[in-house]
């Protein structure tokens, strides 16, 4: 599997699981509306929503976990080649500084 399909599968699960959420609200909204006793629509809220959380407590895990080892392995690269690193941030400086001039006119 390359690495770009895993972002776009991921994106994906994320797409659907947001859809979901939405499904949910407006499940929980048309019960509300029905409901007349709140603590039960209160509870069913609280309830929906901790598994929800639950769902999707891996993604937030693997996506920060991701993040944590592309920081690592910046750290590791600017510490092995720090004037080419250096050359690097000054020429995307430098190419930042002339896109927000153009934008400026």
């Amino acid at each position: 599997m390359n690495e770009e399909s895993a972002p776009r599968r991921d994106a994906e699960q994320i797409e659907a699981l947001e859809a979901r959420i939405r499904e949910l609200e407006a499940k929980l909204a048309a019960a509300g509306a029905e409901e007349n006793g709140g603590t039960q629509v209160n509870a069913a809220i609280e309830e929906r929503a901790e598994r929800l959380f639950e769902e999707l407590k891996p993604y937030l895990e693997k996506y920060r976990s991701g993040g944590d080892e592309l920081l690592r392995r910046v750290v590791e690269k600017v510490r092995e080649n720090p004037g080419a690193s250096l050359a690097i941030a000054f020429g995307v400086g430098l190419i930042a500084a002339k896109l927000f001039e153009r934008g400026k006119d």
